[in-house]
């Protein structure tokens, strides 16, 4: 029995339709690994040892985004609980750092009550720094989606009387990055700073140059931000 030659127009019709219909290589993206480091209520410190909730409320920026606020229209802001998330990340290269008195740790600050929620920066509109923290999704991707999510929390011993303190810094850098400290260039440890807008207290970042005496130039009071 013979059978007929494929023509080369027809050959190649074929391999065609067998690598059109072969599955496509997809590039997987690294994703960070987090487990739960600490839980407690959420609170913005002044600089005479005050302290006040710090909660999602409902209040919107221009973006629409939620924004974390200290009160809401002449009430302050409920006690809220928040969870840390310790995260290893090769893209922002931060490693833990433990002390005999204290101990840091990189990663997520997220809902309690929504873990894939977190506490997230806000990029200023065309500058290279960000602006206040807002409500977002957790990103798991090990890329520069990272920087806008990345905190530090300190757990630090105090003696005379005891007590164990967890405080959080905003980071907004990767470990590799060089200090920078420009008007509308930042990179490094973000301070947080109290301002009003329409009867509701919400905060905003400050790099330290812009800060004097725990005072940011426009007169709003720093912040420091804790997890009791």
């Amino acid at each position: 029995m013979q059978f007929p030659l494929l023509t080369t127009t027809a050959l190649l019709t074929c391999l065609s339709a067998l690598v059109s219909a072969a599955p496509t290589a997809t590039r997987s993206v690294p994703q960070v690994k987090c487990s739960p480091f600490h839980t407690g209520t959420l609170v913005a410190v002044n600089s005479s040892g005050t302290a006040l909730n710090a909660a999602f409320e409902g209040s919107i920026n221009q973006e629409g985004q939620e924004l974390l606020d200290l009160g809401y229209f002449g009430s302050t802001a409920p006690a809220t609980s928040f969870s840390f998330l310790a995260c290893t990340s090769n893209y922002t290269g931060w490693q833990p750092t433990l002390g005999v008195n204290s101990r840091t740790f990189y990663g997520h600050l997220t809902l309690s009550s929504n873990q894939s929620t977190c506490v997230t920066a806000s990029p200023f509109p065309y500058k290279a720094y960000y602006t206040g923290p807002v409500r977002a999704n957790c990103s798991s991707a090990d890329d520069s989606s990272q920087l806008a999510q990345t905190w530090s929390i300190t757990e630090a011993k105090y003696y005379n009387p005891f007590r164990i303190e967890y405080q959080l810094s905003f980071i907004g850098k990767r470990q590799s990055d060089p200090a920078t400290d420009e008007k509308y260039i930042f990179f490094g440890e973000y301070a947080a700073e109290r301002r009003e807008s329409s009867f509701v207290p919400f905060i905003d970042y400050a790099s330290p140059s812009s800060i004097t005496n725990n005072t940011v130039y426009d007169g709003a009071p720093v912040l420091n931000f804790r997890l009791d």
